[in-house]
């Protein structure tokens, strides 16, 4: 990978992750926000907390969310990290109290050092996933773990850690119990209203239990190359679970119009 020329990429390079605050104006976040209570079906102050709502492909699918896919700060921030080639990758969600609380990485690699996500040697890895918030810290009291340089480097112990609380999760039959590290310190970013915390795809990472509305946005941008290639193409055509529907034609050609759309190649196909 490329020497980093700023102090955000040099950190993002170091650590995997950044927390951006205040990319929206409170009165931004205040629209978002509803516009995501609107899309799951309820009002201001009548979410239920026991509900869970994620919409896969959302801000892609929602017309009303394609102003923040082009959001310019957004841009202008994967333009300082990645460079002029940005692309937009298409895997995004709405997210409502989501509680998947189980460490994972986004990469279609999950495993470290493990497939071709690792394999620097002909492009840099540049797949980010930019998560955008729209609750403050106190009423949710959500937090996102990141493990800092797990896009890197993993010590010996962390896999067996994480076999271990599979087999415990298994046993207890619990989808998802956070596992308690004991070989890496994770760092807990308190995101709030209008924050954003930016990741490399392969850093792993979990949110924090809460106890009020959480609510999120998540998109992904990347380098106009091989590893953005291969996120896409897992998100939108080998993850039959995700039932991704070609991209509606209106927002392919603004993302042509602003030079973010990823054309796809001869190895980049849909499966029926």
């Amino acid at each position: 990978m490329p020497k980093p020329t700023t102090s955000l990429t040099a950190e993002l390079y170091e650590r995997g992750f950044v927390f951006v605050p205040g990319l929206l104006s409170p009165e931004e976040a205040r629209e978002y926000r509803i516009k995501i209570l609107n899309n799951c079906g309820v009002e201001e102050g009548n979410l239920d907390p026991t509900r869970r709502w994620l919409l896969g492909d959302g801000p892609n699918k929602c017309k009303e969310w394609w102003s923040l896919i082009v959001n310019s700060r957004i841009l202008n921030l994967m333009h300082e990290i990645i460079g002029p080639e940005i692309r937009y990758l298409r895997n995004a969600d709405l997210q409502v109290q989501n509680d998947r609380r189980i460490w994972h990485r986004d990469s279609p690699c999950r495993q470290f050092g493990k497939g071709p996500d690792f394999d620097e040697s002909r492009s840099p890895y540049h797949v980010y996933r930019v998560g955008v918030y729209f609750h403050s810290y106190a009423e949710s009291g959500s937090a996102l773990g990141l493990v800092p340089g797990s896009h890197h480097r993993e010590p010996w112990l962390l896999p067996h850690e994480l076999t271990f609380w599979d087999y415990v999760r298994s046993a207890l039959r619990q989808d998802y119990l956070l596992a308690p590290f004991v070989s890496v310190r994770p760092v807990w970013i308190k995101a709030g209203f209008g924050d954003c915390i930016i990741f490399d795809a392969r850093v792993l990472h979990a949110p924090s239990k809460f106890h009020g509305p959480k609510l999120a946005a998540y998109l992904s941008y990347g380098a106009n190359n091989e590893h953005s290639r291969a996120f896409y193409q897992h998100y939108a055509h080998d993850r039959k679970d995700l039932k991704y529907p070609p991209l509606d034609p209106e927002l392919r050609e603004i993302l042509r119009e602003k030079n973010l759309l990823l054309e796809e190649t001869s190895s980049t196909v849909v499966h029926a």
